[in-house]
């Protein structure tokens, strides 16, 4: 059985100035995902498979935003909740200001249930909110991690 994501909110938070009104690409359907499971250096294929789809710059992986994803994925994992509010109150900017990255966007998809890679990128690719975080256009870095059975992306422009 398909494990749905429950998250419905994937909203970017943006700090003052520095977006203004770009919105993400609405394309009508995503590119089916193919790269490597088990690895997770496969999503930063897919990633890029789904952003050079619709004319977009690919994004790279962050090592600063890797340890906002995990962090986050254990707290819920090890909190025994689902959400983009850590225990603490935190929401993603602030997780991600506390490890020292200074961003300009900022934004968070949540999953949980999902067996791998692909099926995590295929459903957040069928969500709008979760796919308009991924094809963000002024997207430049990200974080991805997994704690059990909960799967966190963060992605982020520094200012």
């Amino acid at each position: 059985m398909r494990l749905q994501i429950v998250s419905l909110v994937a909203a970017a938070f943006m700090t003052a100035g520095c977006m203004g009104g770009t919105t993400a690409p609405s394309a009508t359907r995503a590119v089916p995902v193919s790269a490597p499971l088990g690895s997770n250096g496969g999503v930063v294929t897919m990633m890029n498979q789904q952003r050079s789809s619709v004319g977009l710059p690919p994004v790279s992986r962050s090592q600063q935003l890797d340890r906002v994803a995990l962090t986050h994925a254990h707290d819920q994992m090890q909190g025994g909740f689902f959400g983009h509010r850590g225990s603490n109150g935190s929401n993603v900017h602030a997780r991600i200001t506390a490890v020292g990255y200074n961003a300009c966007l900022s934004a968070e998809n949540i999953a949980m249930g999902q067996t791998s890679e692909a099926a995590v990128m295929g459903d957040w690719m069928a969500s709008s909110g979760h796919r308009a975080n991924i094809l963000h256009p002024r997207a430049e870095q990200f974080g991805f991690a997994r704690a059990g059975d909960h799967w966190v992306m963060v992605l982020a422009r520094p200012c």
